[in-house]
């Protein structure tokens, strides 16, 4: 029985930190794909089936797959979903948003 509040204890907290960690606080960045600037998505690493699959099979894989899972999240451009991000202050930045801005 116990195990189970641990385990439901560990899901809540895993879900509440996803929720509170969505979007990035600074909106410095521009997307190279699309040149969306503003605040980027972030998205865990790697795939929630494959960690509720192990969390479903034994606890110790699970665990380390959270934990991995967890440690760095990926910025991505909520406009197309590209990791390709830079910041916006850049020479680099600054040049891809006046192009952008021309072809608009």
């Amino acid at each position: 029985m116990g195990m189970f509040i641990i385990f439901g204890f560990l899901i809540a907290l895993a879900i509440f930190a996803y929720v509170k960690s969505n979007y990035k606080k600074s909106s410095n960045v521009i997307c190279t794909k699309c040149g969306f600037s503003g605040k980027m998505r972030s998205k865990p690493r790697g795939s929630g089936a494959v960690e509720l699959l192990l969390w479903l099979c034994f606890l110790l894989p699970g665990l380390i797959y959270s934990a991995w899972r967890g440690g760095k999240k990926i910025y991505t451009c909520p406009s197309c979903s590209s990791n390709d991000i830079i910041p916006l202050d850049s020479p680099a930045g600054k040049k891809l948003s006046d192009t952008f801005k021309e072809q608009s």
